[in-house]
């Protein structure tokens, strides 16, 4: 169920169509993750504390303080409250579309685009090409390609493993840097792999 108001306004001078959207089912779903996102934040820093401080995700909602070297976990209760002010609701501006039912079919277009490209900005480093030949920039921009779609398989194993309630994508990256091999001259040491290391695996089914 979708509702929709459209209001015309003037913008910097200009003629302007705001759409607001309120979708109540998605706003008790939004609210029911965000409470479940929450709680098992709140969880898995209770376990660990010292393993989130620099967690920018975890720490938006959890606070963690150490008092004479006991750590002090607690949910930020005005952050939630937020957050959840806004589940459900979407508004979107236009300066051309005044039907709420195009205008929402439009960005939707819109958005799988923009998702794709954020993605290659934020998770592939590809803000800033840096490079000085159409060739070039072909070459960087297929390979970011080819990440994004390990990126998705990636994302599509943690969501069906349930491995995102223990890592983010970063931190699951960061376990499995931890360096198993090291090369010293012309002998090669192995390191054995720890158990987090062997779990992600078991469920990549490597």
């Amino acid at each position: 169920m979708l509702r929709a108001i459209v209001r015309e306004s003037l913008w910097g001078g200009q003629r302007v169509f705001v759409h607001v959207f309120y979708n109540p089912f998605k706003a008790v779903g939004d609210r029911e993750r965000l409470y479940r996102d929450v709680v098992g934040m709140f969880e898995q820093v209770k376990l660990v504390p010292q393993k989130f401080l620099n967690d920018r995700k975890v720490r938006r909602y959890i606070s963690v303080e150490q008092v004479e070297g006991v750590y002090r976990v607690g949910i930020k209760s005005d952050v939630v409250v937020g957050v959840k002010r806004y589940s459900g609701w979407l508004v979107i501006v236009s300066n051309s579309v005044g039907d709420a039912v195009e205008v929402l079919r439009v960005y939707r277009c819109k958005d799988v685009v923009e998702k794709g490209f954020l993605k290659f900005k934020n998770s592939l480093d590809l803000a800033c090409l840096r490079v000085y030949s159409d060739l070039a920039m072909q070459s960087k921009v297929f390979v970011c390609f080819i990440a994004l779609v390990l990126l998705s398989y990636i994302h599509n194993v943690m969501a069906d493993k349930k491995l995102y309630k223990l890592y983010t994508v970063r931190q699951l990256m960061w376990v499995l840097s931890k360096r198993c091999v090291q090369r010293v001259g012309e002998d090669i040491i192995e390191y054995p792999m720890t158990k987090e290391q062997r779990d992600i695996y078991s469920a990549f089914d490597f």
